[in-house]
């Protein structure tokens, strides 16, 4: 190889460190300036922003860099085998997550507790717990205190005593983890890899169903099945034709035995409360919800958990508004049993009612100042997605504006509607844009939904009738797209 040949290389790992370099300085410079801040003025109130504009945008130039230069150092063998095994830690931290072992090391402080303890907890033979618990560790999820002894550190802590948060990590370990298997096959099969019928994915081989996703999740089952279990992974996808699989109610158990909620709904109830953690604030600070005044916020498609948290919170910083939570029936039944526990004064008091609604008809909140639908157009393809923002637009005034919080995916080549990062990053920031792609194909082989970029959004957003008036980026996976009537 010519010194021509490597000039490129190494000059690309210079200018990426010299990047590196200066965005791990804005951080620093960031937690100098809230330390300082905190020590004169007491903590920061719970409304106000954690994480600065300058250090989010710090923090993806440093996760992009990292990855443009591990692509750069490692042997390109080393590279893909390395990813090739990345499934290894994802398991081991659903099985962490399983047996709350966070919560059992929060009880042993910062001494932590041996494998030993910890299998004895877990039921988890001693030394195989230990290579989980050190794979984690390696990976920066607890830490090992003494050999063979761990407690959490500032990442495994945010497990402690978060129900919604770990059942959010469960659920990815469960149903999501074991769809995966049968992505390959559903993809090489020529009708259902040219699907976008959300009964046509990874997710009805994975559990053997017909139902959607959604339609499974509340099914009734009788009250003595004990949950989904996996079934064996095959090549290729059961042919669409074949019999109801086992695990489906029989008419005959329906008939003799109670009916109940499947034992999976709770959980993934739960975990759409966790979903947000860490970055829900910012939907509330990086949108000017002022502008709004004391007009109507309709949460389309609400649920209980996101309802909790993103309306919740939205009201007690602008207490004018008024909030309407939309669902089907089965979760507003649900929605209404939790708020009357958490916050019955907002039910009691009228600043917030829960209604319910499909969005496929036309929505029943006329002339509302929001609409609002959040982790919602990604669940589905195009043509379902036409059709629920085109029933919103067709309850919507002139002064409505829907607004789609949702991943805005840009391309590793950059678009007019996203700032790029500096060259020679990858121009949507490569490894930061992560959970973007790992959600993508989530949302592919669970739902046939889909993350989308702009381009994709404005094509949706115009054949419903609507216009987008300006993608408000937020410090977090989601941004929020303002939308009117063209």
């Amino acid at each position: 190889m010519s010194a021509a040949d490597t000039s490129k290389p190494v000059a690309q790992l210079r200018e990426i460190l010299s990047l590196l370099s200066t965005a791990v300085e804005k951080i620093a410079s960031e937690w100098e300036l809230h330390s300082s801040h905190d020590s004169h003025h007491g903590s920061r109130e719970a409304t106000d922003s954690s994480v600065s504009h300058t250090e989010y945008d710090a923090v993806n130039t440093v996760l992009a860099a990292v990855g443009s230069l591990e692509s750069l150092v490692l042997e390109p063998h080393v590279h893909l085998i390395s990813m090739s095994m990345s499934y290894t830690i994802a398991r081991a931290l659903h099985i962490a997550a399983e047996h709350n072992v966070a919560d059992l090391l929060a009880r042993a402080g910062e001494e932590g507790l041996h494998a030993a303890d910890l299998a004895r907890s877990t039921g988890i033979e001693e030394k195989k717990l230990c290579r989980i618990m050190r794979s984690l560790t390696s990976h920066h999820v607890f830490q090992e205190v003494e050999e063979d002894c761990f407690a959490n550190n500032h990442v495994s802590g945010v497990l402690v005593g978060d129900a919604p948060f770990r059942a959010h990590v469960l659920t990815k370990g469960q149903i999501h983890y074991t769809a995966s298997d049968f992505l390959p096959g559903v993809l090489s099969n020529l009708a259902l890899g040219q699907s976008y019928d959300p009964t046509k994915t990874a997710f009805q081989q994975a559990v053997g169903t017909k139902l959607s996703l959604f339609d499974w999740m509340h099914q009734q089952v009788p009250a003595s099945d004990p949950g989904w279990r996996p079934l064996p992974a095959r090549n290729h996808p059961v042919d669409a034709g074949a019999p109801e699989p086992s695990g489906v109610p029989s008419r005959t158990s329906a008939l003799s035995e109670e009916m109940v909620p499947r034992p999976e709904t709770a959980l993934f109830n739960l975990s759409m409360a966790g979903i947000g953690r860490g970055t829900e604030q910012y939907y509330m600070h990086d949108f000017p919800w002022k502008t709004v005044g004391s007009g109507t916020v309709v949460d389309v498609g609400g649920g209980i958990g996101k309802s909790l948290i993103s309306n919740f919170l939205l009201h007690s910083v602008y207490p004018e508004l008024s909030l309407v939570i939309q669902d089907r029936k089965f979760m507003i039944q649900q929605a209404r049993s939790v708020w009357g526990m958490k916050y019955p004064s907002a039910i009691l008091e009228g600043k917030v009612s829960l209604v319910t609604h499909d969005f496929f008809e036309t929505n029943p909140v006329r002339g509302a100042e929001v609409y609002w639908l959040r982790y919602i157009m990604h669940d589905w393809s195009d043509n379902e997605a036409i059709a629920i923002l085109s029933r919103i637009a067709e309850s919507m005034s002139p002064q409505s504006r829907v607004l789609i919080a949702d991943i805005v995916a840009n391309t590793t080549l950059g678009c007019d509607e996203i700032r790029s990062a500096p060259k020679p990053l990858l121009a949507n920031y490569g490894r930061a844009m992560g959970f973007a792609h790992m959600m993508d194909l989530s949302m592919m082989m669970m739902v046939n939904g889909r993350e989308r970029t702009p381009a994709e959004f404005r094509r949706i957003i115009g054949a419903a009738g609507l216009a987008i008036v300006k993608i408000w980026g937020c410090r977090g996976p989601l941004s929020i797209i303002e939308c009117r009537l063209v």
